[in-house]
């Protein structure tokens, strides 16, 4: 095994899942049903900035890119 690999395992094992999984539905929830409802991606995420007014543009597109790689890197983990 890679030591950088075991040290991957070991920080995903330690993450707390249900809090990360709660934390991205509420702030990608919005999205999600402005999309379901047919809004184009623009207007999904001024959704998403009415809905997370602390929160700047890029604060939010980061959020995003985080949500997209954890979902990238669970789907290629358990994809079996």
């Amino acid at each position: 095994m890679y030591p950088d690999q075991h040290a991957l395992d070991q920080t995903i094992d330690g993450l707390p899942a249900d809090a990360m999984t709660d934390a991205a539905h509420k702030a990608i929830a919005p999205v999600i049903a402005a999309l379901r409802a047919g809004s184009t991606p623009d207007e999904a995420f001024e959704q998403l900035l009415a809905a997370v007014p602390q929160m700047d543009e890029t604060a939010i597109a980061e959020l995003l890119a985080r949500c997209i790689f954890v979902a990238d890197v669970w789907g290629r983990l358990n994809a079996g």
